[in-house]
């Protein structure tokens, strides 16, 4: 019984409210339609710009996703051609997947441009990075720090207007020790 009378009480109301539109004015009525046309259009809309912000971070993802593959074929490009040489050992193999690893993960403040490796009488790492000047400071000491066999062979720095960012060219070889 309580349940009929709350649908009761519900009809009612529903009656009631419109009853007063019908009642009221034409201005009121139409600012009232212009308001349920709106409201009907939010929520399209709304679920379009969700859709639409989403597709761009995908697209950013895949985009991110292409250029890691694209840097990843590089380095296995390099590798074997050094591999044909002989020059490529399975311990400075090790080491060069250890040091490229690392490139990879501590670029936290520091935004790794191109990383490529050069092979002719030993192994080169090419690093073109942008970041502020400590981050890219503390970047090339850590790496220096944590693999001693690699040589700091050049180093470049750009600091093209009074933005923050700085770009840095880096070549570190790989030496045999």
């Amino acid at each position: 019984m309580l349940l009929n009378g709350g649908a009761m009480v519900k009809q009612v109301w529903i009656k009631q409210l419109w009853h007063r539109c019908i009642q009221a004015s034409v201005l009121k009525q139409n600012t009232g339609l212009l308001i349920l046309a709106l409201f009907g259009l939010f929520l399209p809309l709304n679920r379009l710009y969700s859709s639409w912000e989403q597709l761009i971070r995908l697209e950013n993802n895949i985009n991110e996703q292409q250029r890691q593959t694209i840097y990843q074929q590089r380095l296995l490009q390099s590798l074997e051609k050094k591999a044909k040489n002989d020059l490529l050992t399975p311990q400075s193999a090790a080491l060069l997947s250890q040091i490229n690893q690392y490139v990879q993960s501590s670029s936290v403040n520091v935004k790794i441009q191109n990383a490529q490796w050069h092979f002719s009488s030993s192994a080169v790492l090419q690093l073109r990075m942008e970041g502020d000047f400590l981050s890219l400071n503390q970047f090339i000491t850590d790496i220096l720090q944590k693999f001693e066999t690699l040589r700091l062979s050049s180093l470049k720095l750009f600091k093209p207007d009074e933005n923050l960012a700085a770009y840095l060219t880096l070549r570190l070889q790989l030496t045999k020790e």
